[in-house]
């Protein structure tokens, strides 16, 4: 039995989603970038220049990583030691919803190191980065349709229970959120 090309839903743009959304950040979310790179006062800095941002993807996962701030790859305890700041997205989870569509449920990990955790912004000038990062994040991406997608981007209990921030303590040293938002592709 032969079936169309595009009768069944082959995840593609599953796996390119989290390219996509740093892709967005990089050109529309200068506040985002540096809060992950000035330690003290971003919102006083200039913006990061493309080559600064581009410096702080990681392209790879073999070596060390912990030089990086954006990471496609889920943290483990053994990926930083240094004082820094990262933010890690990944596709969490996928559930089919019926041979065309799933749901997509991608996965920010905010993980800042304590010491760096107080910083003076527009918002409080004692106002805590990892909250920044997370709250930069949500109103950037929430109800985003990027290309490809069937819907957008959303935190929306209604349509996905297990969408939302929850605060984490990622090991002694680290601590931050973890969001998740979902959407169909």
């Amino acid at each position: 039995m032969s079936t169309m090309d595009n009768a069944y839903n082959s995840y593609m743009e599953a796996r390119t989603l989290p390219k996509k959304i740093v892709d967005y950040l990089f050109n529309n979310n200068s506040d985002f970038w540096k809060l992950l790179y000035y330690e003290t006062d971003p919102d006083t800095k200039k913006d990061l220049t493309s080559a600064q941002k581009a410096k702080m993807i990681c392209k790879t996962s073999s070596g060390d990583t912990s030089q990086y701030n954006v990471l496609f790859q889920h943290y483990n305890n053994d990926a930083m030691k240094d004082a820094t700041t990262q933010v890690r997205i990944e596709i969490m989870k996928i559930d089919s919803l019926n041979r065309s569509d799933a749901q997509v449920r991608v996965l920010f990990q905010v993980i800042v190191n304590n010491k760096l955790m107080v910083v003076n912004t527009k918002v409080s000038n004692v106002d805590n980065r990892a909250t920044a990062i997370m709250q930069s994040l949500v109103e950037s991406l929430n109800g985003l349709k990027l290309e490809g997608l069937k819907t957008p981007l959303n935190i929306d209990f209604s349509q996905d229970r297990y969408s939302g921030v929850n605060e984490t303590f990622f090991n002694s040293e680290f601590s931050g959120y973890e969001v998740v938002m979902s959407c169909i592709v």
